[in-house]
């Protein structure tokens, strides 16, 4: 599995580097002067949506993971191996991505706004297994273009994302619903947890059944 985290490394360290340079430019953005309304609604946007772009870049690096296995594959790995990597680098990706969000938490003056609110509150494990689950999802909307193409995983997407907004998930990386209320916390966390199960359980699957092209 080593060879397989050495071959995956540069990917990883890809989407941290993106990952950092959000939080330099968040930082900053804190420390320009915003003194019209462009650069007041810029540096808000900015703020307001870190969190849920942070999550949404975590979806695309388990997307393109798929990108990567048939070449690890002809280059003679195995796909346990890859599937454990992958896996153990998304880990990796994502407290990091956590601990990026938190350093930028630290860096901007005056009250968060309340897309921020989870990462300093004692809920922050729902926040870490929603980011968890982007990568998964991301991971199953791979395995989903690789078996039927583009358009079903686009589609599944779509569906995926509708059911998650009513199941507080995509709101809770938004900051649309109240840190304080337990009950959208547990339904955030329990879907989180189904849609990190089926990610798994769809993607382990179908790299079992890979050809190599």
């Amino acid at each position: 599995m080593a060879r397989m985290l050495r071959f995956l490394s540069p990917l990883f360290l890809g989407w941290l580097a993106i990952l950092a340079a959000l939080t330099v430019a968040l930082g900053a953005a804190s420390c320009l002067p915003r003194s019209t309304w462009r650069a007041r609604l810029y540096f808000s946007a900015l703020v307001q949506y870190h969190p849920a772009l942070a999550a949404m870049l975590l979806l695309l690096a388990g997307f393109l993971l798929w990108h990567h296995l048939n070449t690890a594959l002809a280059l003679g790995g195995r796909r346990e191996d890859f599937y454990r990597a992958s896996r153990l680098g998304s880990l990796g990706l994502t407290l990091a991505a956590w601990g990026l969000l938190r350093v930028a938490a630290a860096l901007l003056p005056g009250e968060l706004p309340a897309s921020w609110a989870i990462l300093t509150s004692a809920a922050w494990p729902v926040f870490v297994l929603a980011l968890l689950s982007m990568v998964s999802l991301g991971s199953l909307m791979g395995a989903l273009a690789y078996r039927y193409g583009h358009h079903l995983a686009a589609g599944g997407l779509t569906l995926l994302t509708a059911v998650g907004a009513g199941y507080d998930l995509f709101p809770l990386l938004t900051g649309a619903i109240s840190v304080g209320d337990g009950a959208e916390l547990i339904s955030a966390a329990l879907w989180a947890a189904v849609l990190l199960a089926a990610g798994e359980l769809v993607s382990w699957s179908s790299m079992r059944s890979y050809r190599v092209m």
